[in-house]
């Protein structure tokens, strides 16, 4: 098993500290940075999960999910059905945590 996602090693440890630690853990050959592009993200957990390994993809932000919709949709999501059950992978995006517009003061 393995995580790849954007700034997730450490010292970032991903957009709220989630993956903090685990580079220094378990080493960077589990815990991979990728580039900024959520669709090659979701490609290479898919392909990686097609050569029988077990990929970790992490979105930064729930926001970038539209980005990479053709990945999730049309590979990922069949890869279970069209391999028998023998392939899977698992994607995870943060949700919430506070951030978004910021109401200002009052006029």
């Amino acid at each position: 098993m393995f995580l790849l996602g954007e700034d997730i090693s450490d010292p970032g440890g991903g957009v709220y500290n989630v993956t903090k630690g685990l580079s220094v853990k378990y080493g960077e050959h589990r815990v991979r940075d990728t580039p900024i592009s959520e669709s090659a993200i979701i490609g290479a957990a898919t392909g990686a999960a097609l050569a029988g390994k077990r990929p970790v993809a992490e979105i930064m932000i729930m926001d970038f999910l539209g980005v990479c919709l053709d990945q999730l949709a049309n590979h990922a999501a069949k890869l279970r059905y069209m391999t028998g059950d023998k392939h899977t992978s698992t994607r995870r995006a943060h949700v919430g945590g506070r951030r978004g517009p910021v109401r200002g003061p009052a006029l």
